[in-house]
C-alpha cells in the first residue's frame, strides 16, 4: 500500500465535512473560479473520480467514456455541458453523497493497486501513483474555490507535499506547454509545510530562490492564487518567471488568475461546534462553555440519520468536534473544554490545580464509558440488570470518589465556575433526571457536595442564559 490514496481520501473527507451542513440552495453559490458553482465543482470532481476508477478497474469502460467525451468537446458548451449531462441533474446534498461514495471507492481501489501500474488517461498514460496524486491535486485545487466562497480558511495537512512535488516536477512542463525553452537549472525551493517541517529541492542558491509557505507555493502552481497575493520570497529571473506561469496540471497553457481575483470571501467566519441534535451530554457542555466564553459560534446539530456518513470523516470517529478558522478540527470533549477554559478564564492557571480539574473530567468520562454498553443492549431484561448493577456499584462509588475531591464549593474551585463543573453538571443531571431507565433519581443522594455543585451550575446566570437562548 502507498500513501497517496489515503492522502486523497483525507482531502476529500475534509471538504465533505465542510459541505455536509449546507442547505441544498447553498450549493448553487458561484465561486471565483470561472463562476463555477459548488455544484459544478462537485460534478467535475465526481466525474473524473469515476473516470480514474474506470481507468484502474475497467479500461474498456474508460475508453468508451473518453470516446464519448471527445465527440462532445467540440459541441457548444464544451466540457461543462458534457459534465452537466453526465451527472443527470444531481445537485446539493444528493450530489455530495454520490461524490463521497465514489471517492471512497477510488481510495479503496487505489490502495490495493500496484503504484507502478500503468493506466490509460485523457493524456499520456500514467502510473497509479501519479493518477491518484493528480486526483488529490484536483480536489485540493478546486476545493480552494469552495473554501473561498464560504469564507473558510482551509487547514492544510502535510499531504499537500504531494502537490508541492507536482509543482517541482512540472517545472519543465510549464515552460514547454507555453512554448518556451526550459531553463538549464531550476531555482532552489525551500518550503515550510503545515506541520512546520521544511522541504527543500534543488541546489542551494541565493540568486535563484523560492521560499515560504508550502500552501502558498501549491496555490501558485495550481493557479488558485497569483504569486503577488502570497508572501513567497521569489528571487531571480528564472524563479520569477516560473512563478508567473506555473502550471502543475495537464492541458493547454492556462493564464494564472490576476492579482486579487482569487481570494477568500470577506464573510464572518465563526467557530463551529458539531454534535448530535440534542441538548445533552458532551456536546451540550461544550456549547455552554462557548457561550460562557462569549464566543459567537455555529451550533451545528447533526441528525442521527446523517451520522454514519459523517463518522469516518471525524478525527476519532466521534463527536463533539470544534472547528476553528484555519485550524484542524479539534475532537474529544475534554480537549475542547480545556482549550476553551485556558483561553477564556474557565480553567485554573496553576498547573497542579488544572491537572486536578482534568482528573475529575477524566473520571466523568470513565463513568460515561461504563454506562455506554447498556445504551447498545437490545434485550430489556439485560438492560435492567446491567443498569441496576451500575446504580448499586459504579455510580455510587464514582459519586463518593468525586465527593471527596470537592471542597466548600459551590464549584470545584470554590466560587468560580469552570469547565470541570460543566462536565460534572451534565453527568449528574443525566443520572438524577430519571431519564436513564432503572437508575433511581436518588442514586447520588449520598453526595451532597456534588448535588450542590450541579444545582449551582444550573442556577448560574450564564448557564441559564444559554438554556433560555436555546429554549
Amino acid at each position: 500500500m502507498f500513501e497517496q490514496p489515503n492522502d486523497f481520501r483525507e482531502e476529500c473527507d475534509a471538504m465533505y465535512r465542510l459541505l455536509k451542513p449546507l442547505a441544498d440552495a447553498d450549493f448553487g453559490r458561484a465561486t471565483r473560479f470561472k463562476a463555477w458553482t459548488i455544484n459544478d465543482v462537485l460534478t467535475h470532481l465526481h466525474m473524473w473520480n469515476w473516470a480514474v476508477d474506470q481507468s484502474l478497474t475497467n479500461e474498456a469502460a474508460f475508453t468508451a467514456f473518453l470516446g464519448g467525451l471527445r465527440d462532445k468537446l467540440g459541441v457548444q458548451g464544451g466540457l461543462r455541458a458534457f459534465e452537466n449531462e453526465w451527472i443527470g441533474g444531481l445537485k446539493g446534498q444528493a450530489l455530495l453523497e454520490t461524490w463521497r461514495t465514489q471517492y471512497q471507492l477510488v481510495a479503496d481501489h487505489f490502495s490495493a493497486a500496484d503504484p507502478k501500474a500503468r493506466l490509460k488517461w485523457a493524456g499520456p498514460d500514467m502510473s497509479a501513483r501519479s493518477s491518484i496524486t493528480a486526483r488529490l491535486m484536483e480536489t485540493w485545487a478546486h476545493g480552494q474555490a469552495v473554501y473561498d466562497v464560504l469564507g473558510v480558511e482551509r487547514a492544510d495537512g502535510d499531504r499537500i507535499r504531494n502537490i508541492a512535488v507536482l509543482g517541482i516536477n512540472t517545472f519543465g512542463w510549464t515552460h514547454t506547454v507555453h512554448g518556451e525553452p526550459v531553463p538549464p537549472a531550476m531555482p532552489h525551493v525551500r518550503l515550510t509545510g503545515p506541520s512546520g517541517e521544511v522541504w527543500t529541492w534543488n541546489e542551494p542558491s541565493a540568486t535563484e530562490l523560492i521560499e515560504g509557505s508550502a500552501t502558498e507555493f501549491c496555490q501558485v502552481v495550481a493557479q488558485t492564487r497569483n504569486v503577488a497575493d502570497t508572501k513567497l520570497k521569489v528571487v531571480g529571473p528564472v524563479a520569477t518567471h516560473w512563478m508567473s506561469i506555473a502550471q502543475c496540471f495537464a492541458g493547454p497553457p492556462e493564464t494564472p488568475p490576476a492579482p486579487g481575483v482569487r481570494r477568500r470571501e470577506a464573510v464572518s467566519v465563526k467557530p463551529r461546534l458539531v454534535y448530535f441534535d440534542f441538548s445533552g451530554s458532551r456536546g451540550e457542555e461544550c456549547r455552554i462553555a462557548l457561550h460562557l466564553a462569549g464566543i459567537d459560534f455555529d451550533d451545528v446539530r447533526i441528525p442521527r440519520a446523517d451520522w454514519p456518513a459523517l463518522k469516518p470523516t471525524m478525527p476519532f470517529g466521534s463527536m463533539p468536534v470544534l472547528e476553528l478558522p484555519g485550524r484542524p478540527p479539534l475532537a474529544q470533549s475534554n480537549a475542547i473544554l480545556v482549550y476553551l477554559g485556558r483561553l477564556h478564564g474557565l480553567h485554573p492557571v496553576d498547573a497542579f490545580e488544572a491537572a486536578r480539574h482534568e482528573a475529575l473530567m477524566c473520571a466523568a468520562e470513565d463513568l460515561r464509558h461504563a454506562i455506554l454498553p447498556t445504551m447498545r443492549m437490545t434485550d430489556p431484561e439485560q438492560v435492567r440488570k446491567a443498569r441496576e448493577a451500575l446504580a448499586a456499584n459504579e455510580m455510587k462509588t464514582w459519586g463518593s470518589q468525586v465527593e471527596r475531591q470537592l471542597g466548600a464549593g459551590p464549584f470545584v474551585a470554590g466560587a468560580k465556575l469552570q469547565v470541570a463543573d460543566l462536565k460534572l453538571y451534565m453527568v449528574v443531571r443525566w443520572l438524577t433526571s430519571g431519564s436513564l431507565d432503572h437508575v433511581p433519581p436518588e442514586v447520588l443522594s449520598h453526595c451532597p457536595k456534588l448535588l450542590r455543585l450541579a444545582q449551582a451550575v444550573g442556577e448560574h446566570e450564564g448557564v441559564k442564559g444559554w438554556v433560555a437562548r436555546k429554549g
